[in-house]
């Protein structure tokens, strides 16, 4: 078996081993239940949720301020290994901010769990335009989306952090 199929099948057995462990112990777990029945919701309307101009407008003001209070930017800059990875992924937010761009800062933000510029953010996968922004979402990704929320959630309450 080629090296890359390996790799595949490790991802996928993985991926569905996680999924059934975390399954079973979320299955009676209402907030988990009424999401994955009403999972098409959560990317419907996503308009609804706007940022006002004005919290935008203080966005790039405290961004624009950040980077021109600092008085050793070498010290407060990435180092080489990080540049490619925030420019891949944090690229498009950079340049509207520096631009003082508000309706893409703003368009960016609205959406900001399904842009690039949170990937990592919540542990969910990379590729999330590709799995959760296409015509139909598999319910494999669907459960893997509200696991990790539940999950999350069920953690800051138990933190003390959530009521």
């Amino acid at each position: 078996m080629n090296n890359r199929l390996a790799i595949k099948m490790k991802e996928v057995m993985g991926k569905y081993g996680a999924l059934l462990k975390f399954y079973s112990h979320f299955r009676n777990d209402n907030v988990f239940q009424d999401n994955i029945s009403n999972f098409h919701l959560i990317f419907q309307h996503r308009d609804s949720l706007c940022p006002l101009d004005q919290d935008i407008e203080r966005i790039i003001n405290a961004y624009q301020k950040s980077r021109t209070d600092m008085t050793e930017p070498a010290k407060y800059d990435a180092s080489n290994e990080w540049l490619p990875i925030y420019r891949k992924y944090l690229g498009t937010i950079i340049d509207a901010l520096s631009r003082s761009d508000i309706q893409n800062v703003k368009k960016l933000y609205k959406n900001s769990f399904r842009e690039e510029l949170n990937n990592g953010l919540a542990g969910l996968p990379a590729n999330m335009k590709k799995r959760y922004m296409g015509s139909k979402v598999a319910f494999i990704d669907k459960v893997w989306f509200i696991q990790d929320a539940v999950y999350r959630l069920r953690h800051l309450e138990a933190l003390g952090h959530v009521k």
